[in-house]
């Protein structure tokens, strides 16, 4: 008699956490307080206890660089005699390029065995090293796709899987100098009966984004056979080229000039390669 009951006041906790135990306790010495709360729905526990915030999420690692390099043939190619003429080729279609306003540039010509594959990425090791570009190879060699080969590089995603797809937003780009260089693969080849309308026109939305992203787009276009009367015509996405032709095998200028220009892209002349010593030119020899 005449003993005040204990207060069940509840004294505000510190911004600090509060341990585990000391909650456990709290919890016991309110119990029907927490589920009434007071006028405005807020429990008394919630006063006392300051509630554990939930963890952060883990920061989300950077993907991990692509292991390649590049292959021998480009150390050859510049400590060769033709060293000099390709470096100032690769000079050369810049100048070319930037005088039209083009941003994208296929390597194409008759046949096989020209070494096309070769001298453009030759030609974009020495733009990745000595400009400030960000420079796009695409493979567009559909009967023998050898980019990502030469490259060292294995992907499971390529080009033409997404152009079949149709999905413009699933871009399956190579990173290998970031800001600098980049791959479209093409991992496996493409039979004449798997090109449709619909993949092309998919394959036109790819390309053309692409264009807008890079300063300049190097396309293997592989044998003009196929690239000129599959891809060229149906995307209209390439604008200027380059016939890469053997010295052996080299036909009429006129005829292939016209031939080209007739696709809807600007020709910027012929590059003859496996030219004898004595027949290379200074500049590097294009018409």
């Amino acid at each position: 008699k005449g003993v005040r009951a204990p207060s069940t006041e509840i004294v505000p906790a510190p911004s600090s956490a509060v341990p585990d135990r000391l909650i456990h306790d709290a919890h016991d010495r309110v119990g029907p307080h927490l589920q009434r709360g007071d006028a405005q729905g807020r429990s008394p526990f919630n006063a006392a206890i300051v509630a554990k915030q939930a963890p952060s999420a883990a920061p989300v690692a950077p993907p991990e660089p692509v292991v390649w390099a590049w292959p021998a043939i480009c150390d050859r190619l510049l400590s060769s005699t033709a060293g000099p003429g390709i470096r100032g080729l690769a000079s050369l279609l810049c100048e070319m390029l930037s005088e039209r306003r083009k941003r994208s540039l296929a390597f194409t010509g008759p046949g096989r065995g020209a070494g096309r594959t070769a001298l453009l990425l030759t030609i974009a090791r020495l733009l990745a090293e000595d400009r400030q570009l960000r420079v796009l190879m695409i493979d567009l060699d559909f009967g023998n796709p050898q980019l990502t080969q030469l490259l060292g590089i294995f992907t499971e995603q390529d080009l033409w899987q997404a152009a079949c797809r149709n999905v413009a937003t699933a871009v399956p780009l190579v990173t290998l100098v970031p800001d600098r260089l980049s791959l479209a693969p093409l991992r496996d080849r493409v039979s004449m009966t798997e090109i449709t309308a619909d993949r092309t026109a998919a394959l036109r939305g790819l390309m053309q984004r692409w264009r807008n992203e890079f300063d300049l787009v190097l396309v293997d276009g592989g044998p003009w056979e196929l690239f000129g009367s599959l891809v060229v015509r149906e995307t209209a996405t390439v604008e200027a080229c380059v016939c890469v032709s053997h010295a052996d095998r080299s036909t009429s200028g006129a005829t292939d000039g016209e031939r080209y220009r007739q696709a809807g892209m600007d020709f910027l002349g012929f590059i003859e390669t496996f030219a004898p010593p004595d027949s290379q030119l200074e500049p590097p020899h294009t018409r």
